[in-house]
């Protein structure tokens, strides 16, 4: 389960310390954009060193960067890291070559690809079926920044790149994880925008706020009304396969595959 993935930067201790404390289903260690130039091999040094060291009860992913992958990849492998977040991906050779190099230092290391440009949109559909890829994220800042668009409250400049990199996603099985929400002072836009992504089908949302954690669960969360509704269409399965009927309804509405799967995962989720 990935409803929220904090970033912690990779150059403060405290915070490293403490991201396991915060609830997120998993943290992102960042020696990417929220290190300096001179703080990277430091910041790559304390993260490891975490990793060995503390316990997070929640997935351990590091965002590495692109132009020192394999330096950076090497060192993690020595760790207990669950995943690698690879941003900027947007060049299928080079992607696929990285990701081959740290399953050869570490099986079991989970792949997650940062879609952040027009090209590695573009090219998503290619990246989201490399074998060992688990999730794309979407990285709408450096998106937006680069089409020329201007970020707005709606998020019309990014419609489409969201249904095109869940739809992607939803082909080849893996992960859709949506952009974060920058506003950390606006609890009702975070309701919103969650509610607005869960609903398309998003499956978790990086987020740069412990304090945004708690509410993304909630709208993550299946509701009273969505538990009960899935609790009696599983229900009026079970009648109708011990009736040995061909034909089952609830409520005058007609119940078929689709309809069971959609009662499963309510009920998987509310677990």
């Amino acid at each position: 389960m990935r409803r929220t993935l904090l970033f912690i930067p990779g150059n403060n201790a405290g915070n490293i310390q403490n991201a396991g404390l915060f609830g997120a289903d998993g943290v992102i260690f960042d020696l990417e954009d929220a290190v300096s130039l001179t703080q990277k091999d430091s910041a790559l040094n304390l993260v490891c060193n975490a990793l060995n060291m503390l316990n997070y009860e929640c997935e351990k992913i590091v965002r590495i960067n692109l132009d020192n992958a394999k330096n950076e990849i090497l060192a993690l492998s020595k760790t207990k890291i669950d995943s690698i977040l690879i941003p900027k991906a947007e060049d299928v050779k080079e992607i696929s070559k990285l990701i081959k190099y740290a399953k050869s230092l570490k099986a079991k290391i989970k792949i997650l690809l940062l879609i952040e440009t027009a090209l590695g949109l573009l090219n998503s559909k290619e990246l989201a079926f490399l074998k060992g890829v688990s999730a794309l994220c979407f990285g709408a800042e450096d998106y937006t920044s680069q089409m020329g668009a201007t970020r707005s409250d709606d998020n019309k400049e990014i419609e489409y790149a969201r249904n095109y990199l869940l739809n992607v996603c939803k082909a080849a099985n893996i992960d859709a994880i949506d952009t974060p929400y920058t506003d950390t002072n606006n609890e009702a836009g975070l309701i919103k925008d969650t509610t607005y992504i869960k609903n398309l089908g998003f499956d978790g949302k990086m987020v740069i706020s412990p304090r945004h954690i708690d509410v993304i669960h909630n709208c993550f969360n299946p509701s009273l009304a969505e538990i009960i509704w899935a609790n009696n269409v599983l229900e009026a399965i079970k009648k109708a396969e011990n009736k040995k009927s061909g034909v089952i309804s609830l409520n005058g509405k007609m119940i078929d595959a689709p309809i069971v799967n959609r009662a499963k995962n309510i009920i998987r989720k509310s677990l």
